[in-house]
């Protein structure tokens, strides 16, 4: 993803890694990841929800733990 930002918003503060990880794309989370996406909220934006946050509730568990582990 090289010239590509990972960590640009929408206008609802969420990045691809929180979209990602709510939808349980998992090969996505990873590549994000990988390619230098935030796993923790920045204070570049007022973000009140993490990837994190959205892996949980949407139930997935083993993304939930990969961003636990970066």
């Amino acid at each position: 993803m090289e010239g590509v930002d990972p960590n640009v918003a929408d206008e609802f503060h969420r990045t691809a890694l929180s979209h990602a990880a709510g939808k349980g794309h998992t090969a996505v989370v990873e590549a994000l990841l990988a390619g230098g996406a935030w796993a923790e909220p920045h204070e570049d934006y007022g973000v009140y929800e993490t990837p994190l946050m959205d892996a949980v509730v949407g139930g997935h568990f083993a993304i939930a733990s990969n961003l636990i582990e970066a």
